[in-house]
């Protein structure tokens, strides 16, 4: 199934936010730019700096931009260590 519309069959939509953690090239964070359009939310994350700097270059060629990305913080502590919290968070909103 193409990505954007696996997006809005998991009920992604215009406004909404979209997380994308494990980002790599952007397969799904470049189409959810698109599904959630100019009021939403995109943040794209990463371990790799690599894919962090391709996602973004394919989102401004596809799109203008319209994606936010981040990488790990602390990278002395381990490769994880900055995406604690994300976790968390996304483990809460898969129940």
């Amino acid at each position: 199934m193409p990505p954007a519309k696996t997006l809005r069959g998991l009920g992604l939509g215009r406004g909404m936010s979209f997380l994308d953690v494990g980002c790599g090239p952007g397969y799904f964070s470049i189409p959810a730019c698109g599904v959630v359009g100019k009021y939403g939310r995109v943040l794209a994350c990463d371990v790799s700096p690599v894919m962090v700097k391709e996602v973004r270059e394919r989102a401004f060629a596809a799109r203008g931009g319209g994606i936010s990305t981040a990488t790990p913080t602390s990278p002395r502590r381990g490769r994880d260590s900055g995406f604690r919290r994300l976790s968390v968070v996304r483990r809460a909103a898969n129940g």
